[in-house]
């Protein structure tokens, strides 16, 4: 019987994220697969592993290389969404010395590309409140300008966020 629970977690949580799907394993529910908020469990016995997220924005060309370079590091591909790769490995010993970043640059870079993910969709989100500009102030048309206006500080929020993260990353790296 497997089990799905809804949660969402920003993109600049990914390790709460990462902590709470091996939290899951820990009390017998695999992850399977993820789809916009929804996450699948399928039930196993308690599982010490560790979960890792990583954020591939290019093509899939190179989609079998990219995936067969965490296998040979022994991690497993669980699923992926939208550029989000989610990746598990058993723990060694109880101990969580796992990480799929050898060097702070690569991990930066993951929160880089990222970045240009978000900023054209912030640019078509505004582009999209100045054709609204254009038309006459209609009730229902003040009601879309408000929820773009949402979307774009949602979106400011969140580019804020992401590039915070990033320059803490690569901050520990000095």
């Amino acid at each position: 019987m497997s089990k799905q629970v809804f949660k969402l977690f920003p993109a600049w949580k990914d390790d709460q994220e990462e902590n709470w799907l091996s939290e899951m394993a820990q009390d017998g529910w695999r992850l399977s697969s993820y789809r916009l908020g929804i996450y699948s469990f399928e039930p196993s016995s308690s599982i010490e592993e560790v979960y890792r997220l990583d954020y591939k924005g290019s093509s899939d060309r190179d989609l079998e290389d990219y995936k067969s370079l965490f296998e040979d590091a022994g991690w497993e591909h669980v699923t992926r969404f939208h550029g989000w790769h989610y990746f598990r490995k058993p723990l060694s010993d109880g101990q969580d010395t796992s990480v799929i970043y050898t060097d702070q640059a690569s991990e930066g870079a993951k929160y880089k590309q990222l970045l240009t993910l978000l900023l054209p969709l912030f640019l078509l989100i505004i582009g999209s409140v100045t054709s609204l500009q254009a038309q006459p102030g209609y009730t229902f048309v003040s009601i879309i300008k408000w929820i773009f206006f949402s979307l774009i500080a949602f979106y400011i929020y969140a580019m804020l966020r992401v590039y915070i993260k990033m320059k803490k990353v690569q901050k520990t790296q000095l």
